[in-house]
């Protein structure tokens, strides 16, 4: 039979591979993460565009009437020129007509600016939409990759759990729930070598006496510092 001190070391062993091949799901995992937060930032983003061209639009239409208008009160107020009677009439008009063009003038201008607008926002839709488009038409391929990946993993990580649980009910129950305490709370490994005096878990010098006697017996120790359990290598058995 196995001593605990070997059990321990080889569950340690696979503790450590399924930490790695978590680690490894979950940054396979974070691909697709980060490929769907772009689908998602991207079509936040033609949203937001689209609702500024319909907004442009909505002003330019406005600013069109309003022009319009303009438009037919400077055609009234030429008229009225050729109806007015008096000098003072006259000059009235003709301070109606210059405030109306001016206005009309105005008008225009913003006409100017909300179609440059318009038109720039316009190609800015149709960069973002391409981006997504393109985006899109790679994730079906990445999180076909990616699925894949993770289904290996997850079968890696079904067997390594197997061999865990067939190998629990070997370890002495004292020592397990303390082994496992120490996981939980120093992470792995919770059993480590000690060398040249040092644990390798904390790296604090171990007493000489206690390196001693974990070359002399198979009983298991732990550091006095970080309380992982403790081995040195026989490098006369390597």
């Amino acid at each position: 039979m196995l001593s605990q001190l070997k059990l321990l070391s080889a569950l340690s062993s696979i503790d450590e591979e399924l930490t790695a091949l978590a680690k490894l799901k979950e940054s396979e995992l974070l691909k697709l993460n980060v490929v769907s937060d772009q689908i998602e930032s991207l079509s936040h983003l033609a949203a937001s565009e689209k609702e500024l061209i319909r907004s442009t639009e909505l002003s330019i239409r406005e600013k069109d009437l309003v022009l319009k208008g303009t438009v037919e009160r400077i055609k009234k107020s030429q008229a009225k020129t050729n109806v007015v009677k008096t000098n003072e009439e006259y000059k009235a008009v003709l301070k109606e007509m210059a405030n109306e063009k001016k206005e009309k003038e105005t008008i225009e201008e913003e006409l100017l600016t909300l179609m440059a607008s318009l038109e720039e926002s316009k190609k800015n839709l149709e960069t973002t939409e391409q981006k997504l488009m393109d985006i899109k038409s790679g994730y079906d391929d990445t999180k076909k990759t990616v699925d894949q990946k993770v289904e290996e993993i997850s079968v890696q990580y079904d067997t390594f759990m197997v061999k865990r649980k067939e190998m629990e009910p070997q370890i002495n129950t004292t020592v397990f729930r303390r082994y496992s305490m120490i996981k939980a709370s120093l992470g792995s490994p919770a059993i480590v070598e000690v060398k040249d005096g040092v644990c390798q878990g904390c790296y604090m010098g171990i007493p000489p006496q206690l390196a001693n006697n974990i070359l002399k017996d198979q009983n298991l120790h732990n550091c006095p510092h970080c309380q992982r359990f403790l081995y040195i290598k026989d490098e006369k058995q390597e």
